[in-house]
């Protein structure tokens, strides 16, 4: 017999959502343990092992591992008040008994409820699960009847919005938790770090907006830095502003689900001779690396740990960048030469007749327009053939537009903050036992020579592992050997 779990684990989990097969007292109870301390969504071999054993459970997600936090209201007479609370979401769940799950982005949310308010809500953060659909109540006053969608389905997971409203707030020299009825929106941190922030809100906002004038861009950016602390200076937050009404004019605003697309030439694709997996790892480095000058390192052992491209093992990544090295797209910059410390590194390359290229420039893409084939120019306002690659350079032939489902958007992490990231991560190794920083690599998708590397300020860091690093340095990301 399959039940939800053998019939959408898999699915759920090319979606980003960390699976856990359910059971037990009103098929709402886990049947693993220590799900607690995973440090990664089941993929490959794990999932196939729980899909083995737990084929006709119910299924069930964490929340954190699968990048949400979600409301969960017992009494639905409370949703009015709580979407009001919490803001509105494209993504809502129900469950047997009639309550709902609101799902948001998250944003380092902890567990918490409001019982203490006298409200049937908990709020369902780090280390927290809920049940999905399509699961089915198994015993009790709702027996048979199944979980389902109340408001939009899984294709609305990567347009979640976060939560209005967060638990904790950063001021001074640590996190203070303050009850969910008093808490403010405000956002603290260094000047890199309140920049990147504001950038990102309102070039997602102008995204999800297209019809927003250019006066109601500024409004929201004000909105946006009224909630900094502290505020950014006017003449900073209308320079923000003018760049994203800019390049919304000029079609390059990310799309709005926060994923990243961009085109490519027929050429760049007809080189790697159907080779999908090195197709794929060139794609993932140039997400991560292409617009970088300096050379990077790649480890196969990081990248399986950290599951950079969910499934795959260190013999695929092997092989995937043996390929990219056989067909001129990937070199190596310099060999190691044994020395502690001292590792290969690579460069990223393109071959356009009988010249080659070195690093990327890649412009992201308005969304096409309805109805629109794969392939096709995305936006009549932009002439897809003029999107630079490698320093400038016009794209030749046609284009093939991929969505690259896997992996984050956004800018890049800004300079200023990525110092601040260095000199805090530095500070934070301080006095940590032996191990630990070749443990962190690990976490973090790096070579320990990479990582070494970027604190010496030889390297920087693709934005997955500063936003991973950036919750290790604040107690939110335990690595191999700590408690989570």
């Amino acid at each position: 017999m399959t039940g939800p779990f053998g019939s959408d684990a898999e699915d759920l989990a090319r979606l980003g959502i960390a699976v856990l097969p359910l059971g037990g007292d009103q098929g709402k109870e886990p049947l693993v343990s220590g799900f607690g301390k995973w440090k990664r969504r089941p993929g490959g071999k794990h999932l196939a092992k729980l899909l083995q054993k737990f084929g006709d459970a119910n299924i069930g997600a964490l929340a954190h591992l699968s990048g949400v936090t979600i409301v969960d209201i017992d009494d639905a007479a409370l949703i009015p008040a709580m979407l009001e609370r919490y803001g509105d979401t494209p993504l809502q769940t129900q469950t047997p008994s009639g309550g709902v799950h609101l799902w948001y982005r998250h944003n380092g949310e902890r567990c918490r409820n409001l019982r203490s308010e006298g409200l049937a809500v908990d709020i369902k953060g780090h280390g927290g699960y809920v049940v999905i659909p399509p699961s089915i109540r198994t015993s009790g006053p709702h027996v048979g009847k199944p979980y389902t969608f109340r408001r939009g389905d899984w294709g609305d997971l990567g347009s979640l919005p976060f939560m209005r409203c967060t638990e904790t707030i950063h001021g001074g020299d640590s996190p203070k938790v303050v009850p969910l009825s008093r808490c403010t929106e405000t956002i603290h941190g260094d000047v890199g770090t309140r920049n990147d922030r504001l950038f990102r809100e309102v070039h997602g906002w102008a995204a999800r907006n297209p019809g927003a004038s250019p006066v109601a861009v500024r409004a929201f950016a004000d909105q946006i830095n009224a909630r900094l602390r502290p505020p950014l200076p006017e003449a900073e937050v209308e320079k923000t502003a003018n760049s994203i009404i800019k390049m919304r004019a000029e079609g390059r605003l990310w799309h709005a689900d926060g994923k990243p697309r961009f085109a490519v030439s027929q050429d760049f694709l007809d080189q790697f001779e159907g080779d999908g997996n090195a197709l794929m790892l060139m794609l993932t480095l140039i997400l991560a690396h292409g617009a970088r000058k300096e050379p990077f390192a790649i480890s196969d052992a990081g990248m399986t740990a950290a599951e950079v491209i969910p499934g795959w093992r260190r013999e695929k990544y092997r092989n995937a960048k043996g390929a990219l090295l056989s067909y001129g797209m990937l070199r190596i910059v310099h060999k190691a030469t044994g020395k502690i410390g001292d590792c290969n590194t690579y460069d990223l390359t393109t071959v356009y007749g009988n010249h080659t290229e070195y690093n990327y420039t890649l412009a992201p893409l308005s969304p096409p327009p309805p109805d629109t084939p794969l392939g096709a120019p995305s936006s009549p306002s932009r002439d897809a053939s003029s999107v630079p690659v490698s320093d400038g350079n016009s794209l030749p032939s046609s284009l093939a537009q991929l969505d690259l489902v896997e992996f984050l958007g956004g800018p890049s992490t800004t300079a200023s903050t990525e110092d601040q990231l260095r000199e805090d991560a530095k500070g934070k190794l301080i006095g940590e036992a032996r191990g630990t920083q070749k443990r962190l690599a690990l976490t973090l998708g790096l070579s320990p020579c990479h990582l070494s590397n970027f604190l010496a300020g030889k390297f920087g860091l693709n934005d997955t592992a500063a936003r991973a690093l950036r919750e290790w340095i604040d107690g939110n990301l335990s690595i191999g050997g700590e408690a989570a």
